[in-house]
Parts: structure tokens; sequence; C-alpha cells
């Protein structure tokens, strides 16, 4: 064994036989669903979905549709499973927001020339250019809704949900050990 490697099988160990002696953040006792993240979260997505689609109402998009439209023009190309899993949307709710989508020209499909079976979706310039217009209205709306947020403020709770949403996976697992 090389020392290199030694030394990353010693540090393995190490971090393996590593007890967090953290204590939990929720009992029993103390937790109110009101007061809980789980609660602020739904609360704030809701939020966003009510006040988001107030304002994507005026190009007749839904907040669902915004998503797909920019996931889309970010990826270029993707599939109905991969927006439906990168989303946690449901499948046959997204065909229908795609369906939309398609019949009035934002996007298009494409059989894969590798695989048949697959369907890409590709963003169309017309749905390039209606995100041009709706952009600026969303980049104005969060900095608004984030006006008082320092940037210390503004870069903490995003960190803090990127780290939380890997740990959600574990929810069935540990519902399902007790």
């Amino acid at each position: 064994m090389s020392a290199t490697s030694g030394k990353a099988a010693s540090a393995w160990r190490r971090a393996k036989a590593h007890v967090d002696t953290r204590q939990p953040h929720y009992t029993n006792d103390n937790f109110q669903f009101e007061g809980s993240i789980a609660h602020a979260l739904r609360s704030a997505a809701s939020h966003i979905d009510l006040e988001f689609g107030r304002l994507f109402s005026h190009w007749q998009l839904t907040y669902q549709q915004w998503v797909i439209l920019m996931s889309l023009r970010v990826k270029r190309t993707a599939t109905h499973t991969d927006l439906a899993r990168s989303h946690s949307y449901d499948a046959g709710s997204l065909s229908r927001v795609i369906d939309d989508l398609f019949r009035r020209g934002l996007v298009v499909r494409e059989r894969s020339g590798d695989d048949r079976r697959l369907v890409l979706l590709h963003l169309t310039p017309e749905g390039d250019e209606l995100l041009k217009q709706v952009l600026p209205h969303v980049v104005a709306a969060w900095n608004a809704i984030l006006g008082e947020f320092g940037s210390s403020d503004f870069r903490v709770p995003g960190r803090s949900l990127w780290r939380l949403a890997p740990g959600l996976t574990t929810v069935s697992q540990v519902g399902a050990s007790n």
C-alpha cells in the first residue's frame, strides 16, 4: 500500500468513526409545524407560485411553464423525464405543460438520432424571445423581494437550502426505521 493510499484509508477510518455530538434541532417536545423550516419553505413556495403566477399571466405563462422554458434555455435540450426529475414535477401534469408550450410554438419536439425512443425538447426562437421579454421583470421582482437583504443575508439561505436538499432524500429511510 502506498503512503498516499494509507493516509487516505486512515482519514476514512477517522471520518467513519467520528460521531456527531450535535443535539437534534427538533425534539418531540419542541417541534411546532408553524415554526418549522418545512412550513417556512412550503409557505415561501406557495407565495412564489402565486405571485410569480400573477406576474407571468401578462404573457399567458404559469410558473411551471416559466421553469421549463428557463431549463431548456440553459440546457438547450432535455427529455420529458429529465425535466420531471430535475424539477420534481408529476409526469402527467408536465405533459400538459409541454403540450401547451408546443402548441404556442415555444418548444419543439425532436426524435433523438441516437435513440429513436427518446423525444428531445428544445426552446424555439419564439420561446427564447419570450424569455428575453419576461426575464427583466423576473429580475426586478426578485430584487424587490430581496431588497432588504444584505449580501451575506442573500447568500447564506441559498447555500443552506442546497445543503438541505440531499438530506430530504433520507426522510423515508428515517421514517421506516422508527
